[in-house]
């Protein structure tokens, strides 16, 4: 299947209901979001099994943000980890909407990952971005979610953390 053109792929994927669903509001990156999908499957039932799962909800919907699993283990400081949330925010402000790719992204965000530490810095990200511990790198996810998805769910990870 990865070898199907990227309409090939997406007629797979509209061509099961529970995609059909999530997808009618995502605003992601489609050539992305197919990267991620097919890299996982190898059958279409692949594809259903994993979506039923909830595997790729943090595509189509926000992540409930568990405050636990956003901190590094090596910086488990909840106003530390906000902290640094909020500088990725910042960084990423700078990217001009039609530049926001992950070349750009990683570009942006990793002086500061070689600062402050890899861990300290993509981990929160990763977390923030898609609510789970296994999940693309940061800089996919961001490019998929786009600027504005990245920016408010940076934005809730703050938030959250801010309120425990």
């Amino acid at each position: 299947m990865r070898a199907k053109s990227d309409d090939e792929k997406m007629e797979i994927l509209n061509s099961i209901n529970e995609f059909k669903e999530l997808n009618k509001d995502t605003t992601c990156s489609k050539k992305i979001m197919l990267d991620i999908i097919f890299e996982r499957a190898e059958v279409i039932s692949d594809i259903e099994k994993l979506l039923q799962e909830g595997e790729f909800d943090y595509i189509f919907k926000n992540p409930v943000i568990d405050v636990e699993k956003i901190l590094w283990k090596n910086n488990p400081d909840k106003k530390a980890t906000s902290e640094i949330i909020k500088k990725v925010k910042e960084l990423l402000q700078t990217v001009p909407e039609n530049t926001f790719n992950i070349e750009k992204i990683k570009d942006t965000v990793w002086p500061l990952a070689e600062e402050i530490g890899k861990g300290e810095v993509l981990w929160p990200m990763r977390v923030a971005l898609s609510g789970k511990e296994k999940s693309p790198d940061p800089f996919s996810l961001a490019e998929l979610l786009g600027i504005s998805v990245t920016l408010h769910r940076l934005d809730n990870a703050i938030e959250k953390l801010n309120e425990s």
